[in-house]
């Protein structure tokens, strides 16, 4: 929703609907606020003709604050997230090249962590129940040929 006056007619200057400035649903930022299911709709039947980019540079050229939604492959594939490190593309024993999240914790001079995979499930089964739990061998081999892990 426009901010103020100047950005709603702005904003409707993008739209191409001058006509909306005089509609009493929608004169002030109260009016707005009050009919926004009907902003909205007028909005979306709008903006899902347009491309996002573009849009997004009509309406900073008049100065309206915006930003496109970015999906999940405009945020995989963003350059600047890979440059900062927020999406790393590494590849997975079990399921190939896939982005993973890099950690937001970066600062000057310390070196980022090294990414580790997961180990697959039940890697570490034999261990637990032998470091934890106190089992030996035999007892876990039992607890396998049972079905129980």
């Amino acid at each position: 929703m426009a901010n103020n006056d100047r950005d709603w007619l702005n904003f409707l200057k993008c739209m191409n609907h001058d006509e909306y400035a005089g509609d009493p649903r929608f004169l002030t930022i109260k009016d707005r606020a009050k009919n926004m299911d009907a902003l909205d709709g007028l909005i979306a039947t709008w903006t899902v003709l347009e491309d996002k980019q573009r849009l997004f540079e009509r309406l900073a050229g008049l100065k309206i604050p915006s930003a496109p939604i970015k999906d999940i492959d405009d945020v995989v594939n963003d350059p600047h997230l890979q440059q900062r490190g927020m999406i790393e593309w590494r590849e997975h024993p079990q399921h190939g090249r896939m982005p993973l999240p890099g950690s937001p914790l970066f600062f000057p001079g310390m070196e980022r962590a090294a990414y580790r995979t997961n180990r697959p499930l039940g890697a570490d089964t034999d261990a637990i129940l032998g470091q934890r739990l106190g089992l030996d061998t035999a007892a876990i081999a039992a607890l396998r040929a049972d079905g129980v892990i």
